[in-house]
């Protein structure tokens, strides 16, 4: 039985692994991902999760907290991304167990809205 993991990052050798998934995964290359973050002066480890399978990482997520302003009113908002899972761990669940505990903690956050964009509409049907 796999020993699976579903948890955030633990420091910058995890984030440095999430890097090269992502460089993987998708088109952009690892110093993408790494400058997007590093210019964020409000990233967190926290916002990183991952599913760890037998001590391997095996897919990663992306939240990105904001707040957005309607009028006078200010709303808390998370933003889902970098949503990302090696080949041949994909259609497991892994990304799926990530995704439900975010919602888990958005919820306990009290957000008030979250967003997820994508251009694959079938990963998350």
């Amino acid at each position: 039985m796999k020993k699976v993991q579903i948890r955030p990052i633990r420091n910058n050798h995890e984030l440095e692994s999430c890097y090269d998934l992502w460089e993987k995964v998708f088109p952009n290359d690892r110093d993408f991902f790494k400058r997007r973050l590093e210019s964020d002066e409000t990233y967190d480890l926290n916002s990183t999760w991952v599913a760890i399978v037998d001590q391997k990482l095996a897919s990663a997520v992306q939240v990105f907290s904001f707040a957005i302003w309607v009028g006078n009113t200010p709303f808390t908002d998370s933003g889902i991304g970098n949503v990302a899972t090696l080949e041949e761990y994909r259609g497991l669940g892994y990304a799926r167990q990530i995704l439900l505990q975010i919602n888990k903690l958005m919820k306990s956050r009290h957000d008030d809205f979250s967003l997820l964009l994508t251009n694959k509409f079938s990963f998350y049907e």
